[in-house]
């Protein structure tokens, strides 16, 4: 299991595979990965 989130509305959740829309607030195209706190500090 992936875990994703919806980068309009921040909706935080965990699936198999990457869905094309947000379960929450239903728009298409916003499904990125959840970015932890080591992801973040491995950017700079």
């Amino acid at each position: 299991m992936e875990q994703f989130q919806c980068k309009r509305c921040d909706y935080e959740f965990e699936l198999a595979k990457k869905p094309n829309k947000c379960p929450y607030c239903g728009k298409e195209g916003t499904i990125g990965p959840l970015k932890s706190a080591q992801d973040f500090l491995d950017e700079e």
